[in-house]
């Protein structure tokens, strides 16, 4: 009856672990903090201190003169 509970349990977590892999990554607003300007690629400048991804939503909305800088290659 043990090696059968155990059983049980390694497939409900091995289940659980198969859904969270492929459920869906959620946004996240992170808004920019950095009043002086700066690097878009430093997490420091942002809150919470993450680089946005493709699926974030950035915010850059301090009032104030300055500059973000983007440094990305381009492609033709």
């Amino acid at each position: 009856m043990a090696t059968l509970t155990k059983l049980t349990l390694s497939c409900a977590a091995f289940v659980a672990a198969a859904i969270l892999a492929v459920s869906p990554s959620r946004a996240a607003d992170i808004t920019w903090t950095n009043l002086s300007g700066g690097n878009w690629n430093v997490a420091a400048n942002w809150d919470p201190n993450q680089v946005p991804g493709a699926a974030d939503n950035a915010y850059i909305t301090n009032d104030g003169a300055y500059t973000v800088t983007l440094n990305v290659s381009e492609r033709a």
